[in-house]
């Protein structure tokens, strides 16, 4: 058995050795250990005791440290998988909200499509009304614009094209799950206006925009819209204005034809039903139209451009109407300006009796053979040596209103001939009660002999268009 000889304490003094004594009997084995040697064997085992121990709180909880582990990365990819969607959604929202400006675009573009085309209807409308022979010399203000387009086709699929791409059912809800701190934003370069100055574009967020509250610049494609909208507004108000300019234009023609009638005396509804009559007589139309009937209704949904469209086309049949009236009265000279009148209708002296007596029309003093032209369009009732007439001509206009030209040297026409106005019915001469050459000239209405210088004076104060 080991015993320990007493020495002093090895802490006392750091130069004195440890003795362990190992064994009994007279010669014992003693070991001497130093201080330092001693301390480094006691760090050892604490550290071994340290590592021991160590070791032993990982086995024990080994499986609930891995657990653990497992849990946090668990939640952290779950984090992130939810970042992702999120960030899925929102690009699908932004493609979404993109997809409706698209259609909502396409359809502007097809309403002005729309627009355009019935503008260009419009326009073709107002371009016949303009041929009507009751505007023939207007000069209507106001006139269509230029045929303006809008992008089609490729044009409109290029300024439409969607930033992403993604579906509607995107919008679906997500399981709600822990979403990391540092969340993202979709952002999306918004266009700026092309006719706008100014500082660089601004970056909004997509999924908030709102043009209306945000005091931010239009896309080019909205702008072109804008602007074709505008034109098309500019031309629709042009067509109104010449529809008015063309309406003004029809009433003052008729108006200068009403003035017509007023000067001569005559009405106009005696016209009218002699035309309705004959019109009903003839077994052959005079016109080759036709189509299926697609009237214009001034109903309450009617715009402004079908409703004035309506009013002019009444205007333009009542102007009409008046027009061909006028155009069959003898509202012209039978003769040129230069040949003067040298009797004029009413009481006279009577050249061969000299007594006093009525002179039913115009003399108009011209060399023999000069051409006698009618005076309005009609059929030859009369083409004989009549009386004191003597060679003349009778030509019927319609309306009871027949004009005579006597003394007559030769005739260009036969009874019943159609005599367009300004044909020429036969030559200036003497023959019958004439003391020389010269025309006489008279307007009858039912078969009394009515002043022609009313008609003459009518046709210069007025004229014929």
């Amino acid at each position: 058995m080991a015993s320990r000889v007493p020495t002093a304490s090895p802490f006392t003094n750091s130069d004195s050795a440890l003795s362990i004594v190992i064994g009994k009997g007279p010669t014992p084995r003693i070991i001497h250990i130093r201080p330092w040697l001693a301390a480094t064997f006691s760090l050892l085992g604490t550290a071994l005791l340290g590592w021991y121990f160590v070791a032993t709180l990982y086995i024990v909880f080994k499986d609930e440290m891995l657990s653990h582990l497992l849990h946090q990365q668990t939640e952290m990819q779950y984090a992130y998988e939810d970042r992702l969607a999120t960030l899925r959604n929102q690009i699908d929202k932004v493609t979404s909200r993109q997809l409706l400006d698209q259609n909502s675009l396409e359809g502007k573009l097809h309403e002005l499509i729309s627009r355009q085309a019935q503008l260009e209807t419009r326009h073709a409308i107002v371009a016949n009304l303009a041929d009507q022979p009751a505007l023939a010399g207007s000069a209507a203000k106001g006139a269509p614009a230029p045929r303006q387009t809008v992008p089609t086709g490729n044009n409109a699929k290029a300024v439409t094209s969607p930033l992403f791409t993604g579906s509607l059912n995107s919008f679906a809800p997500i399981v709600s799950k822990p979403i990391p701190e540092d969340q993202f934003e979709i952002r999306s370069l918004t266009p700026r206006d092309p006719r706008a100055t100014g500082g660089p574009e601004k970056r909004i967020n997509q999924s908030n925009l709102n043009q209306s509250s945000l005091n931010v610049p239009l896309p080019p494609a909205t702008i072109a819209i804008h602007a074709v909208r505008e034109i098309a507004d500019q031309m629709e108000q042009q067509q109104l204005a010449t529809l008015d300019a063309m309406e003004r234009g029809v009433r003052d023609k008729a108006r200068r034809w009403s003035n017509i009638f007023a000067e001569t005396g005559l009405s106009a509804e005696r016209f009218i039903s002699t035309q309705k009559k004959s019109a009903s007589l003839e077994k052959a139309p005079k016109s080759a139209i036709g189509g299926p009937l697609v009237p214009l209704n001034a109903v309450r949904n009617s715009s402004s451009f079908e409703l004035k469209l309506i009013k002019l086309q009444q205007t333009i049949k009542q102007a009409d109407q008046l027009r061909r009236i006028v155009a069959q009265l003898p509202i012209d000279r039978p003769l040129p300006q230069d040949f003067e009148v040298s009797s004029n209708y009413g009481a006279r002296t009577d050249p061969f009796t000299r007594a006093a007596a009525m002179h039913t029309g115009m003399d108009f003093r011209a060399p023999q053979g000069t051409p006698v032209r009618v005076t309005a369009p009609g059929t030859v009732v009369e083409a004989s040596v009549v009386g004191g007439y003597g060679k003349m001509v009778e030509v019927e206009h319609g309306g009871g209103l027949t004009t005579r030209y006597a003394h007559l040297s030769s005739f260009d026409v036969s009874v019943g001939d159609r005599v367009s106005k300004g044909s020429v019915i036969g030559r200036v001469g003497s023959t019958g009660r004439s003391t020389g050459p010269h025309l006489h000239y008279e307007t009858r209405i039912d078969g009394d002999a009515t002043d022609p210088s009313r008609f003459v004076r009518a046709g210069q104060k007025f004229g014929t268009r």
